[in-house]
């Protein structure tokens, strides 16, 4: 067996263990699904989002008045279709502590990156994905996140552009 700390950087490949070993074994359908809309669907417009945020902020400074206005135009013309996906990841933490019950798993950590930056770059309110928002909070008060972050291995995507 292989852990995603002996160097193999094969994400999917990580998840995919994790969801063997911690998943509910009967739920692993719904931790695909949750899994493949998280990093397509949904991973794709807060990509793109955030893409239309950065592309003014490296632009010559007398430029960035004016892409800023282009580019936050197009982006707000995705930002339904995010409101929409944050819904059904809301959804599917009704009456769940994490995306596959009470333990975290494959769902939570591809779930995470996009919710995470959702967050740090005010794409959503926390009104329009409560139950999301609580979650990303019990994943970041989880000792193991805490850990990695101790490390060295966090990130800043509120402050770092």
């Amino acid at each position: 067996m292989f852990a995603p700390e002996d160097g193999d950087n094969n994400g999917s490949a990580a998840k995919t263990y994790t969801a063997r070993i911690q998943d509910d074994p009967n739920d692993w359908l719904r931790a695909e699904e949750i899994s493949s809309f998280a990093l397509t669907s949904m991973g794709l417009l807060v990509n793109f989002i955030f893409i239309m945020q950065l592309i003014p902020l490296m632009a010559p400074f007398f430029l960035r008045p004016f892409l800023g206005v282009f580019f936050r135009a197009i982006a707000s013309g995705v930002q339904p279709r995010l409101k929409i996906a944050m819904a059904f990841l809301d959804t599917q933490l009704e009456g769940r502590e994490y995306f596959g019950g009470s333990r975290l798993g494959k769902a939570d950590f591809a779930a995470e990156f996009p919710v995470a930056l959702c967050q740090a770059r005010g794409m959503l309110t926390e009104a329009e994905g409560k139950r999301v928002w609580a979650w990303l909070e019990r994943v970041k008060a989880r000792e193991g996140w805490k850990r990695a972050l101790g490390k060295g291995n966090g990130y800043d995507w509120k402050n770092s552009f």
